[in-house]
């Protein structure tokens, strides 16, 4: 046999191998689909599962995030499992649809694809609705997640809420503090208010049917949420629903969800408050141990289908999702808890007949206490379990011990999270399939329900990757060289610089990646500073390649040497019109006069002939190699001698942590610290030459310190971080 030859015959026996993997019903009814990719030029190469008894595959192509799929690019014929496509450029990812005509009805195959997209160097902001308990209780674990976070591009911001805050009152705090809206995420942590909504039972048991919890609510921002019509009181009273009790109406979203929210609440769980603590803390850590590559899963995807008869085909959930993500070679069917006490999956997946706290012959509430699961991705269907809020819940507790990171209920409707072998967060899953109404992907039952929610951290990615291993400073002078070991990647593309700055990463620099250092000049005197190195590379996945870049890794650095801090200032007399200024400026090598707002002189000091009687602005900006400072005064032009003299004052720290400090105020006035639109942040009358202020309630951000006499008006520039 010639070498074309065997390896055709290869790639039948593989498609043999795949095709005989399961005769479920929920195999038959997905394409498990994968891609590779190439450069110079880019493609991209679809390569699925054959099936020999269908009819044939329409292939559509969209970028992703549009709305709509468009005519079919491709239709081929029964024996085809791969498509090439040359149309598509690199850093632009492009989902695909697989549709496969069957005797069973059509199956359903999805995946994004790109060649080299640039992948997620910041990620967006956190709003982090915390139980306020646990933020007194846990506050390193919280901290630590605020570190983790930022290290991989993210910024959050903590909002302790109070048990007695109501939803209404949180979906206030939320509108007030989102920035970007296709980016911010809400994570819920703890026993904060659960929005309940609709007369549902997307279950379809009877006795089930109200309000079920819907934290989609606090992510869908402009739609009209009414609370007078439905009255339902079956059963539980947890799901009655009747007209002004601050449950709502609709049963589905009342327009798109903008925001992802996902939640972590053991609070139904726990039997004491020690217990509350304990487990939240330890899902935050084992967040923090995936994230820093202490550990990743050694398998792919393991489903248990106990519902395999039915004909909704809930564990396509499972089939579809994995072969993108982990690969369609690496999907094993089997019994879930078995197999997570055993050995360590991506997905885990199983379906079964449900309770609150149970899912037959796969996992109940007890055996979760009790055991180490080790999956990331849990799935799973079965009734009850869907309705999160009830107690001692199954699909919380999938969260509490092992490595679980992220619980879906996933069936009715069905979900997609394919998108994540290209790098994108779960949170961005779970908007597409609140949003979805049957046209974007194959849904099934209950399409837009207000029930879809994600329990786990939103930002849950597929790929973390690790932290260069060491990184060091040696000092030259009032120069630090941050050197770091080199990243074992052969795709690496660069190194990354950053300051750290309240949970926020700050682009310094970026290095070629054959260079191993890094020089900082101009260091704040005397004030820890916090910089982190990254490494960013090309992650090759099932589904195409992306840069991905490692956790950040972080090292403090003081300058003890040289003070670069620049005081502008200056004294004038005037006669007849002519103003002569004296330079009395502290650090400075250049200078910068202004009168009126054009640049005048750059000598040290200055002489101003104007109009008699007049008023001029004049600013002083004293400068150095790393620091600047500004002095602005009003001055009248009188025609008589008229010595005026401004206050010689300064500050520090600059930037300010806690406090303020000003010295040298030798007259009367006020001292006044402006933001940057004008408006007074702090007030103080000036009663000696030295002041303290204190900064503790002003946000990180620049601000305007502005003296002012019965004599003059003097403005500088100050950092609070």
């Amino acid at each position: 046999m010639n070498f074309l030859g065997k390896i055709l015959a290869l790639i039948l026996l593989a498609m043999l191998c795949i095709q005989g993997n399961s005769q479920t019903l929920s195999f038959k009814k997905s394409v498990l689909v994968e891609a590779e990719t190439q450069n110079n030029p880019a493609a991209i190469q679809l390569q699925w599962n054959a099936d020999f008894n269908s009819e044939g595959y329409k292939i559509f192509k969209r970028v992703f995030g549009d709305k709509e799929w468009g005519q079919e690019i491709a239709s081929l014929p029964l024996n085809s499992n791969s498509y090439f496509d040359i149309l598509v450029q690199e850093n632009i990812v492009y989902e695909y649809k697989i549709e496969k005509e069957t005797i069973f009805g059509t199956a359903y195959g999805y995946i994004c694809s790109a060649v080299e997209f640039q992948g997620f160097e910041f990620k967006g902001k956190m709003l982090c609705l915390v139980d306020e308990s646990l933020v007194e209780n846990i506050p390193e674990a919280i901290n630590q997640y605020r570190l983790d976070m930022a290290l991989n591009g993210w910024r959050t911001d903590l909002f302790p809420i109070s048990t007695s805050t109501n939803h209404f009152e949180i979906k206030e705090i939320i509108q007030n503090n989102l920035e970007d809206l296709d980016n911010d995420m809400i994570l819920i942590l703890g026993d904060v208010a659960v929005p309940y909504s609709g007369n549902v039972n997307p279950d379809g048991i009877p006795q089930h049917k109200g309000a079920w919890p819907c934290d989609g609510y606090y992510g869908e921002l402009d739609g009209i949420w009414t609370d007078g019509v439905v009255f339902t009181i079956l059963n539980d009273e947890r799901n009655h629903n009747i007209p002004t009790d601050g449950k709502f109406d609709q049963a589905e979203f009342p327009n798109d969800v903008e925001i992802p929210v996902g939640r972590i609440d053991f609070s139904n769980l726990s039997t004491s408050e020690g217990e509350y603590y304990e487990w939240t803390a330890a899902y935050l850590n084992k967040l923090h141990n995936f994230r820093t590559g202490s550990f990743y899963p050694n398998k792919g995807c393991i489903i248990q289908d106990e519902l395999s008869d039915y004909s909704e085909a809930y564990a396509q959930n499972a089939w579809k999702n994995a072969a993108p993500i982990v690969g369609p070679d690496n999907i094993e069917e089997g019994l879930y808890r078995n197999s997570l006490l055993n050995d360590s999956y991506f997905i885990a997946y199983a379906n079964g007949i449900g309770s609150f706290d149970s899912c037959e012959d796969v996992i109940n509430t007890q055996q979760l206490k009790e055991d180490s699961l080790t999956s990331i991705v849990s799935i799973l269907y079965g009734s009850y379990f869907g309705d999160w809020d009830s107690p001692d819940n199954l699909l919380m507790a999938t969260l509490l011990k092992g490595n679980t990171l992220s619980s879906i209920w996933a069936g009715r409707p069905n979900w997609q999270i394919h998108s994540m072998a290209m790098g994108y967060p779960i949170g961005r899953s779970l908007v597409n399939i609140q949003n979805n109404n049957s046209l974007n992907y194959n849904s099934g039952i209950a399409s837009k329900g207000i029930h879809i929610s994600l329990l786990g951290d939103p930002s849950l990615d597929a790929f973390p990757a690790e932290a260069i291993e060491e990184v060091q400073v040696n000092y030259n002078g009032a120069e630090a060289i941050i050197e770091w070991t080199a990243y074992e990647n052969t795709a690496l593309k660069a190194y990354h610089i950053y300051e750290l700055i309240d949970y926020e990463l700050i682009p310094v620099a970026v290095v070629d990646p054959n260079v191993h250092s890094y020089t900082i000049s101009c260091l704040d005197y005397n004030v820890p500073q916090t910089f982190i190195v990254r490494a960013s590379f090309i992650k090759e996945t099932k589904s195409g390649t992306f840069i991905n870049y490692s956790i950040g890794k972080a090292i403090e650095i003081t300058n003890t040497v040289f003070n670069w801090a620049v005081s502008a200032s200056f004294e004038f007399t005037q006669m007849d019109g002519t103003i002569q200024f004296t330079n009395l400026s502290d650090n400075a090598s250049e200078y910068q006069w202004f009168i009126n707002g054009e640049l005048l002189s750059s000598a040290v000091d200055f002489e101003y002939t104007g109009e008699l009687e007049t008023a001029v602005n004049v600013e002083l900006l004293a400068l150095n190699d790393c620091q600047q400072d500004l002095n602005q005064q009003e001055i009248f032009i009188t025609s008589t001698e008229n010595p005026k003299s401004s206050v010689s004052w300064n500050m520090y720290p600059n930037p300010a942590v806690n406090s303020l400090y000003i010295e040298g105020l030798n007259q009367a006035g006020v001292i006044r610290i402006l933001n940057t639109n004008g408006v007074v942040q702090i007030e103080q009358v000036v009663k000696s030459e030295q002041l303290e202020i204190s900064t503790k309630d002003l946000t990180s951000g620049i601000y305007l310190i502005l003296f002012q006499s019965a004599e003059s008006k003097q403005i500088k520039k100050l950092i609070v971080l």
